[in-house]
């Protein structure tokens, strides 16, 4: 007898199935919330080196700080609330898809003041797709040279924004 799958499991019996991966416990719900808390923190001491300007003119350090304060509150929400989740799940192997995630946009925030910041946003939404999504090399090539463009007419031809850019 084989084992039915997913959806017709939900299809046959009308409920889901159940959850099939290990459980964390509580140390993976406390960590996926601390691990973001103190990511937000270092946001916003890097955005208050930099001038933050008003909200009519915003400077360099507005959005950071912004962000940082966003992922503080959710990251605060989920410390708060992680020990009412029934099943957190257990980190695994996988957790170093995340670790490249954040190094990227590190490599990504490093290099758009010294190549603007068309090179490296390619280079961060190709790797994104290829490596972390395993999507094929032409949908990487293209949605990452579409995603360029896009950026490019918005934020540097529609909303004149000054950010490093080499065009």
């Amino acid at each position: 007898m084989t084992e039915a799958s997913p959806a017709q499991h939900t299809q046959d019996t009308g409920q889901e199935p159940e959850y099939q991966g290990e459980y964390g416990g509580n140390l993976s719900a406390v960590l996926s919330a601390v691990i973001p808390l103190m990511i937000g923190i270092g946001c916003i001491i890097a955005a208050l080196q930099l001038p933050l300007g008003t909200a009519s003119k915003p400077g360099a350090g507005m959005w950071p700080l912004i962000c940082g304060a966003c992922t503080i509150v959710a990251s605060t929400a989920l410390l708060f609330f992680c020990r009412r989740i029934e099943h957190p799940e257990k980190f695994t192997r996988n957790i170093w898809a995340v670790g490249v995630g954040v190094a990227s946009l590190a490599a990504f925030a490093a290099l758009m003041p010294l190549l603007g910041f068309e090179v490296p946003l390619v280079l961060l939404v190709f790797l994104w797709l290829k490596v972390l999504g395993n999507e094929n090399w032409r949908t990487s090539i293209f949605v990452a040279l579409g995603t360029t463009a896009g950026f490019y007419l918005l934020f540097i031809l529609g909303l004149k924004l000054t950010i490093p850019h080499l065009i």
